[in-house]
């Protein structure tokens, strides 16, 4: 998906997720989401661009944790939006593994 950089406290990321092998018609797709290197304990929530940022995170960490979990994120024109519920930064890593048409 592209390096983006550390993602602030409270901040989001909108990821495009398709294009080159993920079709542009694509409404989902299953990520291993890992967060490494967080500067304190928090939560992370992937979820459609454009939607209400959900009331369940799809994965938890403790500070200074590498944690990956796999997750199934439906899409808004092939974006998906990544959020850092924690109060510290955070790097995420999002791989792809299949999509849904």
């Amino acid at each position: 998906l592209g390096a983006k950089g550390p993602v602030s406290a409270g901040a989001a990321v909108v990821a495009t997720v398709t294009g080159g092998s993920i079709p542009t018609t694509s409404q989902g797709v299953f990520i291993n989401l890992t967060v490494t290197q967080p500067m304190s304990p928090g939560w992370l929530a992937a979820y459609p661009t454009q939607a209400t940022l959900p009331l369940v995170s799809n994965l938890n960490f403790a500070g200074s944790q590498t944690v990956p979990n796999l997750a199934t994120v439906g899409l808004t024109n092939g974006q998906a939006t990544l959020y850092n519920g924690s109060p510290g930064m955070v790097q995420m890593v999002v791989d792809v593994f299949a999509y849904i048409l």
